[in-house]
């Protein structure tokens, strides 16, 4: 199987961010009580039975932080997606790069007066591929903010 033009190649190489994995451990050293653990171990619980019956439920907040930097990241990666994929497989941010780069191209060809108007088009469509980019996120964001803010702020060394 290869990675060329084939959607994996997004997901692949950045599998695990080595940020996030040390925002998770410091979460789970610092935030799922031992005793909880201790307990479920004395009443008889297996490993697993004890991951999804109490570490599970107690991570709700480092997973919605988890979520939320990881489709940031996705989100605005356009670079493996140019490397890796055909014109035909482009998503969004790589779309929205080339025309961002076709506008700049256009407006150096124009002479005169028409600079003026050319400039303010090529602002204006600049302006709008970074509302167009930020807007799923900014629409995301506040349904995932109760548990970003708690699992951010209980995830950090406490001095």
């Amino acid at each position: 199987m290869t990675v060329i033009n084939n959607m994996w190649a997004l997901f692949l190489p950045g599998g695990v961010a080595m940020g996030n994995v040390v925002i998770v451990r410091n979460f789970f050293e610092n935030n799922i009580p031992r005793d909880m653990i201790e307990a479920a171990q004395i009443d008889g619980a297996s490993n697993w039975k004890i991951f999804y019956k109490v570490v599970v439920p107690l991570s709700r907040s480092i997973m919605a932080v988890m979520v939320v930097f990881s489709m940031v990241a996705y989100w605005n990666d356009w670079f493996t997606a140019m490397i890796y994929l055909n014109k035909a497989q482009s998503p969004f941010p790589l779309v929205l790069r080339g025309i961002v780069i076709n506008t700049d191209a256009t407006s150096q060809f124009t002479s005169g007066q028409d600079y003026m108007a050319a400039d303010r088009t090529k602002q204006l469509v600049k302006y709008a591929s970074m509302v167009v980019a930020a807007l799923p996120m900014l629409v995301i964001y506040p349904f995932v903010q109760k548990y970003f803010e708690q699992g951010f702020m209980t995830g950090a060394v406490k001095g």
